[in-house]
């Protein structure tokens, strides 16, 4: 089962995405898109054995 290690905090102009396992990693993007593209290399780099950045970043492509 995948964990899910990020939590994203929005503004109207900004999002902000954060690794749960890995306190020292954050990230700020302009759109939810950006946002989950670069949590998904953090996830390949830093938790090779998740994928739910990765399944975000899919599921946005869909839409």
């Amino acid at each position: 089962m995948t964990k899910h290690t990020f939590v994203i905090d929005s503004t109207q102009t900004t999002v902000v995405i954060r690794c749960k396992a890995c306190p020292w990693w954050s990230a700020m993007r302009f759109t939810r898109d950006e946002a989950w593209r670069v949590a998904s290399d953090h996830e390949r780099t830093h938790h090779p054995e998740q994928y739910h950045a990765q399944k975000m970043v899919s599921a946005h492509k869909r839409s």
